[in-house]
């Protein structure tokens, strides 16, 4: 009997967490007012809707100040404000510029080094592309894979077994052309 109230249990608990939920439904629907509508039309609290919010007069202000104040800016110059497009902007008037355009204008450097630089730039990206498009198209070698690669093992001086080797320390080959050489060393 006890596994039986245990397998109940849950069952029960289940059963009051969905009774719960719809009683406090119920009391979330009572506490807005007349019933379970939260958009009625009889309700008068929040209908007044109008420009004159403190949001809109805040923009209204904003964007007359804004009109106001670009008008009384004063025009840009009608010279090359920047060295790098006019080579010619350090031998024309450049007093009539500002005094931080003209700080600026002694630190940019001039047109043609940007210029240059530009071209530099385009040749090592060129040069770039060409490797990248050598490197894509390379393929590995192709590899030829053998069935029994141990039999390459059968002659390497670290398989011999012990006895398999012949003493060959004084062998003289009659052929070589080193022979008066090594005969002469070794008297």
């Amino acid at each position: 009997m006890p596994r039986l109230a245990s397998v109940t249990r849950p069952v029960l608990s289940v059963q009051h967490q969905a009774r719960q939920f719809a009683s406090s439904a119920v009391v979330r629907g009572s506490a807005g007012g007349e019933g379970a509508h939260h958009g009625e039309a009889g309700d008068s609290a929040n209908t007044r809707e109008s420009f004159m919010t403190p949001t809109w007069r805040n923009t209204a202000i904003a964007t007359t100040l804004a009109i106001i104040i670009y008008s009384t800016f004063p025009s840009p110059p009608r010279i090359a404000t920047s060295p790098s497009s006019d080579p010619s902007y350090t031998t024309s008037t450049a007093s009539a510029l500002p005094l931080f355009s003209r700080v600026l204008a002694q630190i940019t450097p001039e047109a043609k080094t940007w210029t240059e630089r530009n071209e530099r730039h385009l040749e090592l990206t060129k040069n770039a592309a060409e490797d990248r498009l050598l490197f894509q198209e390379a393929e590995r070698p192709r590899i030829h894979r053998l069935r029994n690669p141990g039999i390459f093992e059968s002659a390497s001086p670290n398989c011999v077994t012990v006895g398999d080797t012949i003493d060959l320390s004084n062998l003289v080959v009659k052929g070589d052309q080193t022979l008066p050489a090594q005969v002469g060393s070794q008297k």
